[in-house]
């Protein structure tokens, strides 16, 4: 274990703590469980990924307002410009990817997007907008992937920014819900990873999760419905088309790590019409 573990299990004094590395945690963060008599936690070290759009200080800021409502495990201890933070653990089961697809569970995302989106807003959260990030990540791709297939996902946003009417109601948003960082507790869904949460439109936090588990029309139209943000059926392609260039340029800045399968890459290149990143 590393002596930066070593600090903070002192620090939270559970220096003889039982001590678990956790998988996930994003690219270039260790997660660690801590336990001990009576108490039970996840230490997240963070690592240098302000380029791939995280932010620390709204990460911890809107799972602390998250928590109280129960949609995320509580906020223990943070301290962003480290990019250290402590949470509870959360026992329960993570979901699979079909599971996330099942009408069942869309119908429990579908509510759980809606409890997170009517929460007000904390104080200090970022604004998103997730065709914004698309273009920032795509205009740093040159110098890491093919030009060609750059030029044709901002060719590509560009439709997407005049189909898509600027949000009149932001809200409070994960941007990131995929079936790894939900936890079922029997009782409820609790979300892990906020770091690329922020202040944003609520229906392109949905096209973000019908995106990742490749929901068809009638899925994301009953996850749509289940949250209360009725779109139309353009709009939300739209907003899916926006999330897949945002996705991509990602994944080429983060190096194409293991937080995308290869049979996620396959399908997202598939709808992109690209040829798969060797």
């Amino acid at each position: 274990m590393s002596a930066r573990l070593d600090a903070v299990a002192e620090e939270l004094g559970l220096a003889d703590a039982r001590r678990e590395a956790l998988a996930g945690g994003g690219s270039a963060n260790q997660c660690f469980r801590l336990a001990a008599a009576g108490r039970d936690l996840v230490v997240r070290l963070g690592g240098d990924t302000a380029g791939l759009g995280t932010d620390r200080d709204s990460e911890w800021r809107l799972q602390a307002a998250a928590a109280e409502a129960g949609l995320a495990p509580a906020v223990m201890l943070a301290r962003p410009a480290e990019g250290l933070l402590v949470s509870a653990w959360v026992a329960g089961r993570v979901l699979t990817r079909d599971a996330a697809r099942e009408p069942a569970m869309i119908e429990r995302v579908g509510a759980w997007f809606a409890a997170l989106h009517a929460l007000p807003a904390p104080a200090g959260l970022r604004r998103v907008d997730i065709v914004a990030r698309a273009e920032a990540c795509l205009a740093r791709l040159p110098a890491h992937g093919d030009a060609a297939a750059v030029a044709a996902l901002q060719s590509l946003l560009q439709q997407a920014r005049r189909h898509c009417p600027p949000c009149e109601a932001p809200a409070a948003c994960h941007h990131d819900l995929q079936h790894r960082n939900l936890i079922d507790t029997g009782s409820g869904l609790v979300a892990v990873d906020w770091e690329y949460g922020g202040l944003g439109d609520p229906a392109a936090d949905l096209a973000a999760y019908a995106c990742y588990h490749d929901l068809d029309e009638a899925g994301a139209m009953l996850l749509l419905e289940s949250a209360g943000r009725p779109a139309p059926p353009e709009w939300l392609y739209w907003l899916c088309r926006a999330f897949d260039c945002l996705w991509y340029g990602w994944l080429q800045l983060a190096g194409d790590t293991a937080a995308a399968t290869a049979a996620d890459r396959l399908r997202l290149h598939a709808r992109l019409g690209l040829r798969p990143v060797a």
